[in-house]
């Protein structure tokens, strides 16, 4: 339970400098897998 809990902050982490990426650049910061499913 302990490491999901880690795994899942982790991720959320990811995420999140991700967005403030796409943010802060004002450009679509998507992985290629989820551009067409983000964007249909």
């Amino acid at each position: 339970m302990r490491r999901r809990v880690g795994t899942s902050l982790y991720a959320g982490l990811l995420f999140t400098v991700l967005a403030a990426v796409s943010w802060a650049t004002g450009q679509p910061f998507v992985f290629p897998s989820l551009g067409p499913s983000a964007f249909a």
